[in-house]
């Protein structure tokens, strides 16, 4: 499960993404829901109205709808200068740290495997083991304590 921190991040850099030239400026958010592959709807409003609050993003809220909901969004020129520069959006919505390294791990571990004399699809079943592992929360867990004991030299 994501935290809030982490929902809004991928927010601004999917609408990011969009408003790159070409895109339309506005975003409609249940489609934003479906792109991102978020599963509490309510948390997702939540995030959206608190972007919206902090002037993150453009939108109209409707007033007599369930808190939140928008039916268009667009970065402001606030939540571009956040999303175009890593550092703000570090500073501003942090990553979870374990989350970060076992992704870096992930990433490390692919270059590594494509060298790896092994069949391609033999490959691809050992690195699809290992994301499924990642993706559950006892997963990512063990993949922490690892990666963090052998960080320490342990």
């Amino acid at each position: 499960m994501m935290t809030p921190s982490e929902v809004r991040r991928k927010i601004l850099l999917a609408l990011y993404e969009h408003s790159r030239p070409g895109e339309g400026e506005y975003l409609d958010t249940s489609e934003l829901f479906k792109r991102l592959k978020l599963e509490d709807l309510v948390e997702y409003w939540e995030d959206i109205r608190y972007l919206h609050d902090e002037e993150y993003v453009d939108g109209t809220p409707v007033p007599y709808m369930r808190q939140g909901y928008m039916p268009r969004v667009r970065l402001t020129a606030k939540g571009l200068a956040v999303a175009e520069d890593p550092e703000k959006l570090d500073r501003a919505f942090p990553g979870d740290p374990a989350r970060h390294a076992v992704e870096a791990f992930l990433k490390s571990y692919r270059l590594e495997l494509e060298k790896a004399l092994v069949a391609d699809e033999e490959k691809e079943r050992i690195f699809l083991h290992l994301e499924r592992l990642a993706s559950h929360p006892v997963g990512m867990r063990v993949l922490e304590k690892v990666l963090t004991s052998r960080e320490a030299g342990g």
